[in-house]
């Protein structure tokens, strides 16, 4: 008697399947792919996970407003506060204006970059205008916070605040009016005009009445940020210096 042939795993199987030996593979290959893409996705959602992590501890950072630092330690120029609001930050100053776009206070890259005053203004605030920029976080982050003063009522409540140099000096803020504008309105976005008088008289036709009293001897900050990812409008809180 012949001795029985000796059965492949894969023999075994298309007996008990039906399948032939290449339906067998081209169902393995799937299971192989689709555990790829199955763990490409689980990665891809740890990985957004630990970014949103990130994203809200950078949050967080903004929100203490660095305060456990000096802005001899983080190289600020300054320091600004708004009353009853989360607006508590140093104030940054690069050599252009994209230095501190992406880069906190720290030095570190960060979606919220840093509140920082434009590279053509004297660090120590003594233009007579100058424009401190900051992004338009959620949550009322950084500059997001620009947003409430948007309603003359809430404006109203809210005019008074603080601004701190490098060198020891202290200012009063008054704010007294908030503007939409286009980000390429010269009259507010080049300080190398130095003109405040402009930038006065143009905030008097933008806000359309709405306008505290000020006074046009004292210089000018205006504090913007953007109103939208893809929009080219900014809000803009104009205040006094005294």
């Amino acid at each position: 008697m012949m001795p029985k042939k000796k059965e492949s795993l894969l023999e075994k199987l298309h007996e008990y399947d039906g399948r032939t030996s290449e339906q067998r593979i081209y169902v393995i290959v799937n299971h192989v792919v689709d555990f790829f893409i199955t763990a490409v996705i689980v990665i891809a959602l740890i990985l957004g996970g630990y970014s949103i992590y990130i994203s809200q501890r950078q949050l967080h950072n903004a929100q203490a407003g660095y305060l456990g630092y000096t802005m001899e330690q983080l190289g600020a120029v300054g320091w600004i506060t708004i009353d009853h609001t989360d607006i508590n930050y140093p104030v940054m100053q690069g050599e252009s204006n994209t230095d501190y776009l992406n880069k906190n206070p720290l030095g570190q890259i960060s979606v919220s970059g840093s509140i920082f005053l434009d590279s053509a203004c004297a660090s120590d605030f003594s233009d007579p205008y100058n424009i401190i920029y900051g992004h338009h976080m959620v949550q009322g982050k950084m500059f997001g916070a620009l947003d409430d003063f948007q309603d003359f009522s809430y404006l109203k409540k809210h005019t008074t605040g603080q601004l701190k140099t490098r060198n020891g000096v202290k200012y009063k803020l008054h704010i007294f009016a908030c503007i939409s504008v286009s980000a390429k309105n010269t009259t507010v976005f080049d300080v190398t005009r130095k003109d405040k008088d402009a930038v006065e008289k143009l905030a008097e036709e933008k806000a359309k009445g709405k306008i505290l009293d000020f006074d046009s001897s004292d210089r000018l900050v205006a504090l913007s940020t953007c109103q939208d990812v893809e929009s080219m409008d900014r809000t803009v809180v104009l205040a006094t210096i005294s």
